[in-house]
């Protein structure tokens, strides 16, 4: 499912262990209750998604946008996660990085 569209997508409780998303466009998709375990999400869109309840843990997130996402209740915890946000040569992008709270 690399560079998949999946927008605006009801995927509700969908278990996407291990599942290779890199570079996935998922803008407004309802991923509520969604397994990431150990997934790719590099570089994966998931702005205006509800992530609400959704697990990461192990999750490989290089580059993901997360802006105006919804991550109620998420599983976002920093040691769960494989993290590096998104740079430019004059630095880190705010606001355009996956990083939990740190």
């Amino acid at each position: 499912m690399s560079q998949a569209d999946l927008s605006q997508a009801k995927l509700i409780n969908v278990n996407l262990n291990q599942a290779n998303l890199n570079g996935a466009y998922l803008y407004k998709a309802d991923l509520t209750g969604a397994n990431f375990q150990d997934a790719d999400l590099r570089n994966a869109y998931f702005s205006h998604a509800n992530l609400t309840s959704a697990y990461f843990g192990g999750a490989l997130c290089y580059g993901t946008y997360f802006k105006d996402a919804e991550l109620k209740f998420a599983n976002l915890k920093r040691r769960s996660l494989v993290i590096k946000p998104l740079s430019t040569p004059n630095g880190t992008l705010s606001g355009r990085s996956s990083t939990a709270t740190q």
